[in-house]
């Protein structure tokens, strides 16, 4: 269990600013515009690990020197401060302390402990578990507290937004780690899908890498039939093929074209010079080196290739080893990894899992050396190869130099270099077709990645239609409905809930679906936000799932007007708002106070001032402004 206790500022001066919240209940913050309202939950969520410092208010950045939390998990109270920083920038340091009475007086005077390890800590306090969410630039990434936050908080912007359901949806590169994430805390897949999942993913990498090699040679490869008919031609008008019947299938043409490879020799120019005889064989064997180099560096990158492949597969399964701790050499071979006690004797299912880790461990080590040493060989042949082809550009030009006033040798020798670069057309082309076609190893790794993927996602897909998880979203609908005409979202009453994890569909009562977001109206979709959260948390609480137990909402009243009027002069033309929003506030405070175990944190420019038990709930020490005028 965690909720938040107070929100801490430490001006440059060393003067402390302090905000505190009560548990297990509602707390509502008022204040005028631009008093920092919106800023509270981003410096909550920079406290508790968020990446860079989304704080946009400059008089906070000018300030401010510290920005702390204190909260609540498990029971005992924890001390959570950040060094402000510029906005949309970061700072990985930061501080942590446990707490036996109320926060520090003065800003920390250095930092303890880094971002990700209070995203580890706070993680583990939770009992979330170490569980693979989504797998980006080659790199598996593991459910932690950070993506709690999903959850947890609704801006201003988002409150009655009719474009998306949760926290930051509008970044759709966040989108597949909400939903899941969501998956995650509502516990409706079991770990190993979570598994298949980020399996499917890396597959999916190697498919896009194979069909861009593949795409790559079908450019250079064209047409089989036509690009074939087309060397051939060339071959024709150069006369180095000599059969006026053309080849009837793509076969014969290859088979025509490697043997005027084999064949082709260059013809001899007469009366030439020694020199010339000398620097014109030379410049032949230096393109056959050109092509004997690029065939051997095709051959060593896809070699390296498939060396990464193996080298990102071992590094998953060593990690995977790594979880139980079983080869932590502080803890000995005699402790158990998961109860730390003591054994008396070494099972045997741990020595065999020390002997795979130790295997991996050296394959890994071998696999990095062979592909180390793979990779130094190819930058060498690269620049051999670059060197190599300036070599044939100097001696070209010698040689034409030479043969300047030589018609007849210089026309021989111009034909020769160009059915020499045909024939390194022919050989690539030749390659192209052998490696793009569907036999070959590319084409076998498309059709078995292919395959692979279809039968994760079949998988994946079936075990979505499992009973357990359509029962926990399906125990959604029936609390969606019941709390929809609670709030008094138009027609409510006339639509049947489906609720799963990227949205909430109605049924109206001819069962034509209508998707929440054509709703419309700043109060349906600020309703539709408000018992979604405060549904999920009922659940995260009732299963007993590992989330904090917060929430925040930010200004609830923006659908109704965007400025409060001055408390003693509310004309009728203010009643209808208020008095809904005010059954807005009730429904929160009623289930917040049903959960028991549920904190919610309002802040809001609208005062209920009509309204007796609205004092009960209002947080009395924010003052004028978050950040105190007389801070310079």
């Amino acid at each position: 269990m965690m909720q938040i206790l107070e929100v801490v500022l430490f001006s440059h001066n060393g003067d402390k600013r302090t905000v505190t919240f009560k548990e297990n209940t509602v707390n509502i913050i008022h204040s005028d515009p631009n008093t920092g309202k919106s800023s509270l939950i981003d410096v909550i969520d920079y406290c508790l690990g968020q990446q860079k410092n989304h704080i946009n208010s400059t008089k906070i950045h000018n300030v401010v020197s510290w920005l702390g939390v204190t909260i609540k998990i498990n029971g005992r109270k924890l001390f959570l401060a950040r060094k402000n920083v510029e906005y949309n920038t970061t700072t990985d340091l930061m501080y942590i302390e446990y707490l036996t009475d109320s926060s520090p007086e003065k800003p920390p005077e250095s930092t303890n402990i880094n971002r990700a390890q209070v995203i580890d800590f706070l993680s583990t306090e939770l009992g979330i578990e170490r569980i693979p969410l989504i797998y980006k630039d080659n790199e598996e990434f593991f459910v932690n507290i950070r993506h709690s936050s999903f959850f947890c908080y609704l801006t201003q912007n988002e409150i009655d937004t009719t474009d998306f359901l949760y926290h930051r949806s509008h970044d759709g590169f966040l989108n597949l780690q909400i939903y899941s994430a969501l998956e995650y805390f509502l516990g409706t897949l079991n770990e190993d899908l979570f598994y298949d999942f980020i399996q499917m993913q890396k597959l999916k990498r190697k498919l896009a890498t194979v069909r861009s090699k593949l795409k790559e040679l079908e450019l250079i490869r064209g047409n089989v039939y036509e690009k074939a008919y087309e060397l051939l031609g060339k071959c024709q008008r150069h006369e180095i093929y000599h059969d006026d019947k053309l080849p009837s299938d793509t076969d014969e043409y290859i088979t025509a074209l490697k043997s005027i490879i084999i064949n082709w020799k260059p013809t001899e120019i007469p009366s030439l010079s020694q020199n010339v005889s000398e620097l014109y064989d030379q410049l032949f064997l230096l393109r056959g080196e050109i092509n004997d180099k690029e065939e051997v560096l095709y051959e060593l990158k896809k070699y390296s290739n498939i060396t990464q492949d193996f080298k990102a597969e071992t590094d998953h399964q060593k990690n995977r080893l790594k979880l139980i701790e079983i080869f932590d050499d502080e803890k000995g071979n005699y402790t158990c990894p998961l109860c730390e006690n003591k054994l008396e004797k070494i099972p045997p299912s741990i020595e065999s899992i020390k002997k795979d880790f130790l295997q991996i461990e050296k394959d890994l080590g071998g696999t990095q050396k062979i592909r180390h040493y793979v990779d130094d060989i190819v930058k060498k042949l690269e620049k051999e190869k670059t060197d190599l082809k300036n070599d044939v550009s100097k001696l070209s030009s010698k040689i034409q130099g030479f043969l300047n006033e030589q018609t007849e040798s210089k026309e021989i020798f111009k034909e020769n270099l160009q059915i020499s670069e045909l024939i390194g057309e022919i050989k690539l082309w030749l390659e192209s077709v052998k490696e793009s076609d569907e036999k070959s190893a590319l084409g076998k790794e498309k059709i078995q990645l292919t395959e692979s993927i279809d039968y994760l996602e079949d998988k994946i897909r079936f075990n979505k239609q499992s009973p357990r998880r359509i029962n926990i979203l399906n125990s959604f609908n029936d609390i969606l409905k019941k709390w929809a005409i609670a709030v008094e979202i138009y027609q409510a009453k006339n639509y049947q809930f489906q609720y799963n994890v990227e949205t909430i569909t109605l049924l109206s009562s001819d069962n034509k679906p209508i998707n929440y977001s054509n709703l419309g109206g700043g109060h349906n979709m600020l309703g539709i936000h408000l018992i979604l959260y405060l549904a999920l948390h009922r659940y995260f609480i009732d299963a007993k799932r590992p989330i904090p137990n917060f929430l925040i909402f930010d200004q609830p009243s923006t659908p109704y007007f965007s400025k409060d009027p001055v408390k003693g002069k509310i004309d009728d033309y203010y009643k209808g708002p208020r008095e809904t929003l005010a059954k807005i506030y009730k429904f929160i405070i009623d289930k917040t106070e049903e959960m028991k175990n549920l904190q919610v944190i309002i802040t809001d420019q609208a005062y209920l001032h009509h309204e007796d038990w609205f004092e009960k709930y209002l947080v009395t020490d924010w003052g004028e402004a978050l950040v105190p005028n007389d801070w310079k």
